[in-house]
């Protein structure tokens, strides 16, 4: 789920060879077959309204999480 939400930050660039996030964070693509990839692991923190994103680390926090919807 929080792949297909981080997607939308992006911006990609008119070359399609990196894309920027939300932060200006600039991430290196590469084609593999048909698709196309990020080197690198995004690290947004942030969703495109400026909210932060929520990180849950304990089964209490992502209960916590899940109940606030």
């Amino acid at each position: 789920m929080g792949c297909i939400i981080l997607v939308s930050f992006f911006c990609f660039f008119s070359n399609a060879q990196y894309v920027q996030d939300i932060d200006g964070k600039v991430y290196k693509m590469v084609k593999i077959g048909q698709r196309i990839w990020t080197t690198d692991n995004q690290s947004v923190v942030r969703f495109l309204n400026g909210d932060s994103i929520f990180e849950a680390k304990t089964p209490e926090e992502w209960e916590k999480a899940g109940l606030s919807k």
